[in-house]
């Protein structure tokens, strides 16, 4: 990971180096919530001890005993520097900091379920749906933002993006691969290179598109079926394997259009037409980009922890869900104009 984004972690015998820090002006702000947190692990551990019951405090207070051990509480657990934030945090160690995230939902995600979770090794390219999906992943228990809502985790950031240089490095080997691949690239010959090194070393890849306020989110699963075609055949493997480096702007549309297919929304599809002249990329909202992460969150950690989840495309509609004209059928029937006016216009623009 880069240093500029990992937290350091000092204990109580390390205050010697916090105070160069301090004395440096390199910490400008001390979050102590400790105390707080030792309440809340104690809560966790004795759900049927409330607050309002005769026998908390004694009952607490022998569990901050043991818990401590003789240790004044600024001497337990670890603290957390945040060099790009310049704040210093006070934190249970990461066991019990998992435990406090992750204890609410047991009944949710069970035990199991969150380790195999926990431990799994994802990798995100692409930024907004990414971004947002790994938020989702690491609030679930499963950067600089990523660090702070877990600092424990294991982050390695990819400066430059996937390259041809480091993409191997990116999947890693049979014996240390990713379990799980989330593309979210806009390059077309990059989204090709990922899928082919991820069906070689049998890596699920999910994908999320943006459609308007909805979501479309591909599931190709390579751990699976090793043979599987990409893109769900949607492009002769052929004309994949033979697209060069460089792409003009017609062929990137054609791709694109080949790929994600002409059942979104109107205005996605106008807005397709539209990029190269009046449009610099893929439209996206902001809430359709957090709605894909949420989505690809959660089908992740279905793959991720055995459940069911085969390939396929699975559409997230708002629209049908709370457009009350949305099955009508003059909408339909609307739709389905439309989407032919698409097809025949893309065709006349950038060719079959």
């Amino acid at each position: 990971m880069n240093e500029e984004y990992e937290p350091r972690f000092f204990q109580s015998r390390e205050q010697d180096q916090v105070k160069v820090l301090i004395k440096d002006r390199k910490i400008c702000e001390v979050i102590d919530n400790f105390s707080e947190e030792l309440e809340n692990l104690f809560r966790i551990n004795f759900p049927f001890i409330t607050p309002a019951t005769p026998e908390y405090g004694a009952t607490l207070q022998k569990f901050l005993g043991r818990y401590l051990d003789g240790k004044k509480e600024t001497e337990a657990g670890v603290w957390a520097y945040y060099p790009w934030r310049q704040i210093l945090v006070h934190l249970p160690e990461s066991a019990d900091f998992l435990k406090l995230r992750t204890s609410r939902n047991k009944f949710l995600i069970n035990n199991e379920e969150q380790q195999k979770f926990y431990n799994s090794k994802i990798g995100v390219a692409g930024l907004s749906v990414g971004l947002a999906a790994v938020n989702s992943l690491v609030l679930s228990g499963g950067g600089g933002q990523m660090s702070e809502i877990n600092p424990f985790q294991i982050l390695e950031v990819f400066q430059d993006g996937i390259t041809t240089k480091n993409i191997s490095k990116f999947f890693g080997t049979e014996s240390n691969k990713l379990d799980i691949f989330i593309e979210e690239i806009d390059d077309i010959k990059l989204k090709i290179d990922t899928r082919i090194w991820a069906r070689k070393l049998k890596i699920p890849v999910v994908m999320a598109t943006d459609n308007g306020d909805n979501a479309m989110i591909d599931v190709e699963r390579f751990d699976l079926e090793p043979n599987r075609k990409l893109f769900h055949s949607r492009i002769e493997e052929s004309r994949l394997l033979s697209i060069g480096e460089k792409l003009n702007m017609t062929e990137r549309i054609k791709l694109a259009s080949a790929i994600v297919g002409a059942d979104i929304t109107p205005r996605t599809r106008m807005s397709l037409t539209m990029v190269g002249t009046k449009l610099p990329a893929w439209p996206q909202l902001g809430n359709a980009a957090t709605l894909s992460g949420v989505a690809v969150s959660y089908i992740s950690r279905r793959i991720l922890t055995g459940l069911s989840m085969p390939s396929g495309r699975y559409e997230v509609s708002l629209d049908e869900k709370f457009d009350p004209s949305y099955f009508e059928s003059s909408s339909v029937r609307d739709r389905e104009i439309d989407r032919k006016e698409f097809i025949f216009t893309l065709n006349k623009i950038f060719g079959s």
